[in-house]
């Protein structure tokens, strides 16, 4: 862990981008471990250049690029510009969870870097050993065309997580051109033959199913048109 945290100064000129590289990068590092600090510096990040983020990242999903593309874009920017991207999201879509089956691991993941932006924030793991039910699920869960899907309705079921705290919501909302959307890790939403699914964390410790209607779907990130509202947790699966 890094003793040292990036003060107010320091804050406001990273992200108006006016440090150098060889700092931007140290500031970047730290970010990534220090969620105290990732929440001063997005503090300082003005409503006009969080909307002008989103619009960049919106206009880039919209684009569909090819993944080569998408790469040379984003290793294109600087340090700065690029974490800039990911430390404003963060705040606004905090982290997934993740679960951990034996030695199976199901996470959360994006196809590209903007993908990320939703999944990249800490994760935890979720040992559910002891829960045939969601073991069963993850297991049977296929992936046609980026899509989780499962050949049988996920079952309704309430899983105790016992001491394990959850991570923040992965259940976000963005505005852009006036347009208030939800989206979601395409990672965490469930295909069945009969409708749609996320599972989300219920209570202090537990997980439930809910139904949602997806609008979209754009490089590893769902928008919903109906769903849990922002602020809500999920869970994320990936394929074995």
């Amino acid at each position: 862990m890094s003793t040292w945290h990036v003060d107010e100064d320091l804050a406001g000129r990273y992200a108006a981008g006016s440090t150098d590289l060889v700092l931007a990068a140290s500031v970047e590092a730290h970010l990534l471990e220090c969620a105290a600090c990732r929440d001063s510096v997005t503090a300082v990040v003005s409503a006009q250049r969080l909307a002008d983020i989103w619009a960049g990242v919106n206009d880039h999903l919209d684009a569909s690029p090819t993944l080569a593309e998408r790469l040379r874009s984003w290793r294109s920017k600087p340090l700065s510009a690029r974490f800039a991207i990911a430390v404003t999201a963060a705040a606004v879509a905090a982290a997934v969870v993740a679960v951990d089956l034996k030695t199976d691991h199901f996470r959360g993941h994006g196809s590209s870097p903007y993908g990320q932006v939703l999944t990249r924030p800490t994760t935890q793991n979720i040992n559910t050993e002891n829960e045939p039910g969601l073991a069963a699920l993850a297991a049977g869960l296929t992936t046609v065309d980026g899509r989780l899907m499962s050949s049988y309705d996920p079952p309704p079921y309430r899983v105790t997580l016992g001491d394990t705290t959850p991570a923040p919501a992965a259940v976000t909302e963005r505005t852009i051109s006036g347009i208030t959307r939800k989206v979601v890790p395409q990672a965490a939403v469930i295909y069945s033959a009969s409708a749609t699914w996320v599972y989300i964390i219920a209570g202090p410790h537990e997980i439930s199913r809910q139904r949602v209607a997806v609008s979209a779907e754009n490089d590893g990130i769902a928008t919903l048109s109906d769903g849990p509202p922002a602020g809500t947790r999920v869970l994320t699966f990936r394929t074995a």
